[in-house]
Formats: C-alpha cells, sequence, structure tokens
C-alpha cells in the first residue's frame, strides 16, 4: 500500500498490508488500485504505468 501521507500504518492492519514507497510499489506490483488522487500519484507518468490491471478510479493515467 502506498499512503504519502503517513509514515506508519494503524496497528489494526499489522499483518494485512504493508506501505511501501511509491516507486518500490510500481516496480514490483502486478496490479495497481487508485482510489486517491494525490499530487504525488498525479505526478506518475501514465507512460511509466505498464501493470496489466490497473483500476484508476480518478482517472489520472487515462
Amino acid at each position: 500500500m502506498v499512503e504519502p501521507n503517513i509514515h506508519a500504518l494503524p496497528k489494526k492492519l499489522d499483518g494485512l498490508c504493508t506501505l511501501a514507497p511509491l516507486e518500490a510499489a510500481l516496480a514490483s506490483a502486478d496490479v495497481l488500485v487508485m482510489l486517491v488522487d494525490h499530487n504525488q500519484f498525479k505526478a506518475v507518468s501514465g507512460d511509466s504505468v505498464t501493470q496489466a490491471f490497473i483500476v484508476d478510479s480518478k482517472g489520472v493515467w487515462r
């Protein structure tokens, strides 16, 4: 999970997911799900998003 506005996930998410830097997540993800259009996400070029499965609920990478 990438969330640029926090430094740690809440304890209730321990073991369910991990917080990752944007670049690392883009490099290793098989699926991308865009749920919020933070400026850091909007700055990612659509050409660099190469995953086969993308859910972009904000239309940033269309």
